[in-house]
Order: structure tokens, then C-alpha cells, then sequence
């Protein structure tokens, strides 16, 4: 069972590339508000 995110914040470390960036990218999909936290910054508008 999925928790019901829809509407929700969450913050999503290691954002730029690898998992985070996937799990960034469903959760916003899914309707979740997302923040974005990564060392790297060299194409965030990508995610």
C-alpha cells in the first residue's frame, strides 16, 4: 500500500542524477510537491 503523498512536500537528496533524480521526477508526476537537494548543479532544470 502506497502512503497517499498527493499534495505533500517532500525533499529529495541526491537530486541531480542516479535514483534521486528518477524518484524527483515519479514523485512529481504523482502530484508531490518536491524539493530538490544536490551538490551538483550543473542541469536542474532537467529534473
Amino acid at each position: 500500500m502506497k502512503p497517499d503523498l498527493n499534495g505533500k512536500t517532500v525533499i529529495v537528496t541526491g537530486a541531480s542524477s542516479g535514483i534521486g533524480r528518477e524518484e524527483a521526477i515519479i514523485l512529481s508526476i504523482e502530484k508531490v510537491n518536491v524539493a530538490i537537494a544536490a551538490r551538483c548543479i550543473n542541469n536542474p532544470d532537467k529534473v
